[in-house]
């Protein structure tokens, strides 16, 4: 598909050798054919992720290799790509997941016809890049940003950076960046919905969000600073939206019980520490000190239980393999 618009593909690599060709792979099958593609490896890279790029790169018509400087880690990766960065459109890919043929053109398409900032789109967890999404008509939903940012409370919209594809005027006139250490992505994905007038998602699953126990994220030593990290960053956020009067009522609500949620990633001696915590304890008082939700009453009552019952949903259920993020509705 041929289109006017340029894309950018913003991709950070750190020690991403293994997964190099795959993103190749991925990105020269695509349908639309106006996008450059930006590798932002991370100064610290000792494998042969270079190497390969160098090997790989005449697959596609427009590649840059820029190695990240400072210590910045994902978001800083993510910063510099969208400064070298050309088209109007942005897709921060990740290097070790899979995405369909179609992504590209689907969302643009709708991005165009429907005058979106913002396209999200459905996606599915898999340990296994041979999953086949399911093929067919669905849906859109076209949100508000109020709507929008009620959605993302609720968890029927993702916070995850890959998860979009973004108007870059909209970065870039609003100084939207990420920030640096864990959870960049929620507080990249609050901050750009915030500035937006019209946010899409579409229901068909374009996206193989491979469940990798080697990333960043998922090893065990950089589980309590991502469960801190999160909470701190709806901290933040509760603070960004205090003076909105459409949204704050409900911000507070939902993202207390995102917080605790988030404290669930954490081991459970330290999500015991959280738990019994002044800071905990103030902000359950602020936020949900009316509630008599099962869920909180738990929490205030039995939070090892809690802990027990949370971490078990959301590793049986919530993180279930071959699901989808949001089961998609047909057209």
């Amino acid at each position: 598909m041929k289109a006017s618009e340029k894309v950018s593909v913003i991709i950070p690599v750190f020690n991403g050798a293994a997964h190099i060709r795959s993103a190749f792979d991925v990105l020269s099958k695509q349908t639309y054919d106006n996008f450059e593609t930006i590798f932002v490896v991370d100064k610290k890279t000792s494998d042969d992720s270079l190497k390969i790029m160098e090997e790989e790169k005449g697959r596609l018509s427009d590649v840059k290799v820029i190695v990240q400087q400072g210590d910045t880690k994902l978001g800083g990766a993510r910063n510099e790509g969208l400064q070298a960065s050309e088209g109007e459109i942005v897709w921060f890919f990740d290097v070790d997941d899979v995405a369909v043929p179609e992504l590209l053109s689907e969302t643009v398409r709708i991005m165009a016809e429907k005058n979106a900032d913002v396209v999200m789109f459905n996606f599915i967890r898999t340990r296994s890049a041979d999953v086949k999404p399911p093929s067919g008509e669905f849906g859109i939903d076209e949100m508000s940003r109020n709507e929008a940012i009620a959605a993302l409370l609720h968890l029927e919209l993702p916070v995850t950076a890959w998860s979009k594809i973004i108007r870059k005027k909209l970065l870039t006139d609003n100084g939207i960046e990420f920030s640096f250490g864990y959870a960049e992505d929620v507080w990249h994905t609050y901050n750009l919905v915030n500035k937006s007038e019209k946010i899409c998602f579409c229901e068909k699953p374009l996206y193989l969000y491979i469940q990798n126990e080697g990333s960043i994220c998922n090893t065990d030593k950089n589980r309590n600073i991502r469960g801190k990290a999160e909470i701190d960053r709806y901290a933040k956020l509760e603070e960004l939206f205090s003076g909105d009067e459409d949204i704050i009522g409900v911000f507070k609500k939902r993202s207390a019980l995102i917080r605790i949620r988030s404290a669930v990633h954490m081991d459970k001696a330290s999500f015991m520490e959280y738990a019994r915590s002044e800071d905990c304890r103030t902000m359950l008082n602020a936020n949900l000190h009316n509630s008599v939700s099962p869920e909180v009453v738990l929490f205030k009552v039995a939070p090892s239980l809690y802990y027990s019952f949370v971490e078990y949903y959301l590793r049986k259920i919530y993180y279930k393999d071959n699901k989808c993020f949001r089961k998609p509705k047909k057209a």
